[in-house]
């Protein structure tokens, strides 16, 4: 697991550190630096931010330091290290979700959400518990759903339902949401990854299953795979722990820093009259973050 990542001179990341737990949301406005911090964790897990950059990772207690374009860590080679670690950045797109795909030889799904009737088709022939039980939860959690129906179309298996009507709704007329939820119910089922990030795992979803979502996230990081999510939702941040989330803000002068809300100064105090999320919404003004740490420096 990362615990910390510190980032110079990467894009608006001019000297920006992170602390990191096993499951972690980025939270604050547009333009802030969350998307280049996933980039930056992506990137320099597999082959490097590109000249200039430099970061460094404390990995499960062990530093590593790399300047990019260099094949060592702290003078030894980089082979002789844990890091880089194997990665993924999931980023659905729904209508790759919704295309065939060949039938799979393991369960796996690519991050753009291609594969997901493959996937399906895979874990009810290897494990129709697991299927039955998936099938329970789109039912309660989409009420006009009976069950799922994998189709054969052009390119292979896709995915749709069967409504409790009896109506068939295909790949094509399948409601984003639960292409989305589908997607991160199917993660529980393929190969786990040391870390994954995830750009903005509320998108699509009705505020009602964004618990759902965070749920498997959670349960996935409490496997082994770290998760660290960049997110605009305050719901999202009301799934956490203070310091589980870190707000990030973003001037000319200094470039992006992240601060974990579990160092807000009374924090406890306050969450006991806010929700983590609803703490975010009440005081961040998307500029200053003006109830943060450095006041001063933030109008900078």
């Amino acid at each position: 697991m990362i615990e910390s990542f510190h980032v110079q001179g990467f894009r608006c990341l001019k000297d920006t550190e992170l602390a990191l737990t096993p499951l972690h949301a980025l939270i604050g406005p547009n333009d802030s630096g969350k998307s280049t911090l996933l980039k930056a964790l992506l990137r320099a897990n597999m082959g490097g931010l590109g000249p200039g950059g430099l970061f460094t990772m404390r990995v499960d207690g062990q530093g590593a330091a790399r300047l990019d374009g260099g094949r060592h860590f702290n003078g030894r080679h980089f082979d002789s290290y844990s890091v880089p670690l194997n990665c993924r950045a999931l980023r659905i797109k729904p209508d790759r979700a919704r295309e065939g795909h060949a039938l799979l030889a393991a369960p796996s799904i690519e991050d753009d959400g291609h594969g997901l009737g493959a996937l399906y088709d895979y874990i009810l022939s290897e494990d129709r518990t697991a299927f039955d039980a998936i099938e329970a939860t789109v039912r309660e959690a989409f009420p006009t759903v009976d069950r799922l129906w994998l189709p054969v179309v052009e390119k292979g298996k896709a995915i749709g339902v069967t409504l409790v009507d009896g109506t068939k709704v295909g790949p094509n007329e399948l409601s984003e949401g639960l292409l989305y939820w589908l997607v991160y119910k199917g993660l529980d089922h393929v190969r786990p990854v040391d870390l994954l990030l995830v750009e903005e795992p509320e998108n699509g979803l009705h505020p009602a299953r964004i618990a759902d979502v965070m749920a498997v996230l959670r349960r996935l990081s409490e496997k082994g795979t770290q998760v660290v999510v960049a997110t605009h939702s305050p719901l999202v941040v009301n799934e956490l722990r203070p310091e589980e989330v870190s707000i990030v803000s973003r001037t000319v002068r200094r470039g992006t820093k992240a601060h974990l809300m579990s160092s807000i100064p009374n924090v406890e105090e306050l969450l006991e009259t806010y929700a983590l999320g609803e703490l975010w919404v009440t005081f961040a003004d998307g500029d200053s973050d003006r109830f943060l740490f450095e006041p001063s420096s933030a109008a900078s």
